[in-house]
C-alpha cells in the first residue's frame, strides 16, 4: 500500500492530489488483506497518464460501465471545456509584532488561498478560536480593516463570519488576507500554554462548504 501511495504523484499530469489508503490484513499468518485507495474528485481535470507503459502513456481515459477507455477527440473536447474550478483552503501567516521585558506580541493571519484553476465568486469564511484567544477588532492592518465584510451574528454563536456582498473575486494561485489573532506571549509562562485551535469554514459561489481545523502550536509562534 505504501508503495501505491508514493507512486500515485508520479502517475498522472497534472498529479491528481489528496490520495489516501489503507491495507486491511484478512489473514494474518500469510499477510493476504484488502487495499483501499480513496482518489477524491479533482480540480484539475483532465489527467493525462505519465507512466511509461505501452498502451497507457499519454492517454486520456474515461470511464465505460465498469470498465475504461481511451478518450475520444470528442471527449478531450469536452474535458478541456469544462469550467475550472476554484480549489479553497485556509491560509495562515505568523509574524512577529513588538515586545516588552519577556512579553512578545505575535500575530495570526488569517485568510482564503485558491490553489485551483478557476475564479472563487463571493467567498465566505468563518473562524472561531479557542479561549483565551480571540479574533482581534482592529483587524488585518491594526485600523479595524478585515478582508471581506464581516456578518452579523446571532447570540451565542463564537465564530466570527465574514463574506462578500459584491462581485468580489478569489483569483486562481491567489489568497486573501480575511482576518487575525493578536497574541501575548510570556516567555517566562510559556509551560501550560496552550496551542492556538482554528475551527473553519470556508465557501464561495459553487463550492460546497468546506470545514475543517488547524493547530497552530505554541512552538510555532516562538519560531515565527
Amino acid at each position: 500500500m505504501q508503495n501505491l501511495l508514493q507512486l500515485a504523484p508520479q502517475v498522472t499530469d497534472p498529479v491528481a492530489g489528496k490520495i489516501d489508503g489503507n491495507w486491511i490484513i484478512s489473514n494474518a499468518e500469510t499477510g493476504e488483506g484488502f487495499g483501499i485507495l480513496l482518489i477524491p474528485e479533482s480540480t484539475l481535470p483532465p489527467h493525462r497518464i505519465i507512466l511509461n507503459f505501452e498502451g497507457l502513456k499519454n492517454h486520456y481515459f474515461v470511464r465505460s460501465g465498469n470498465s475504461f477507455v481511451v478518450a475520444s477527440h470528442t471527449m478531450l473536447e469536452d474535458m478541456f471545456g469544462r469550467r475550472p474550478k476554484p480549489n479553497l483552503m485556509l491560509s495562515t501567516r505568523i509574524r512577529r509584532g513588538g515586545s516588552n521585558n519577556n512579553l512578545q506580541i505575535y500575530v495570526i493571519t488569517l485568510g482564503i488561498e485558491n490553489s485551483g484553476r478557476g475564479s472563487a465568486k463571493f467567498p465566505y469564511f468563518a473562524i472561531s478560536v479557542n479561549q483565551p484567544y480571540k479574533i482581534s477588532e482592529y483587524g488585518i492592518d491594526g485600523n479595524g480593516h478585515f478582508g471581506l465584510p464581516k456578518i452579523a451574528r446571532s447570540r451565542g454563536v463564537s465564530e466570527e463570519r465574514y463574506g462578500s456582498v459584491d462581485a468580489f473575486v478569489i483569483h486562481p494561485g491567489m489568497e486573501c488576507d480575511v482576518t487575525a489573532i493578536t497574541i501575548e506571549l510570556d516567555f517566562a509562562k510559556l509551560i501550560g500554554f496552550p496551542d492556538v485551535l482554528l475551527d473553519y469554514k470556508i465557501a464561495a459561489e459553487g463550492v460546497p462548504l468546506i470545514e475543517g481545523q488547524r493547530t497552530i502550536t505554541v512552538e510555532e509562534l516562538v519560531r515565527a
